[in-house]
């Protein structure tokens, strides 16, 4: 094979592989909708839970509560999910038993929450800051104790 040979080869490729990269591409991208069964209307969930947890609600659990394999329970953006207990023995300390799924779509703006009430809560550490007794916020700040 001589050289003008290798030319007429290489040449078409180059050209080809070469305008293949230029081109643009644009992609739409939706944002994710989910709908998750029903609304949970009530504030108080008991049992066996299935749906949708609404954005800006509170919602308050005393007993276990439990997701089974097959449902979904799904926290929308600022919803909060309080546990009523005193966390001294596992039966005044509900807790969450999930085998199907759970889906909290907190976002930065819209913490989701899944707590204690403030007064339940352990005591916060304390921090030395500046040799004022502080503890850390929610954010990561520290505010004086």
């Amino acid at each position: 094979m001589n050289i003008k040979n290798i030319k007429q080869l290489i040449i078409p490729t180059l050209v080809v592989a070469l305008s293949a990269c230029h081109k643009e591409e644009t992609m739409d991208i939706s944002p994710a909708k989910f709908a998750v069964g029903q609304l949970i209307t009530s504030d108080t969930l008991t049992g066996t839970v299935k749906g949708t947890l609404q954005s800006g609600k509170t919602y308050y659990f005393r007993s276990d509560i439990r997701i089974n394999k097959g449902d979904t329970l799904l926290m929308l953006e600022g919803s909060k999910l309080i546990a009523l207990g005193d966390g001294k023995t596992t039966a005044t300390s509900p807790q969450i038993s999930c085998s199907g799924t759970f889906i909290s779509l907190g976002s930065p703006n819209n913490h989701n929450f899944i707590t204690v009430p403030d007064n339940c809560a352990l005591p916060a550490l304390l921090v030395k800051n500046g040799g004022v007794p502080s503890r850390p916020a929610r954010d990561g700040t520290l505010i004086p104790a």
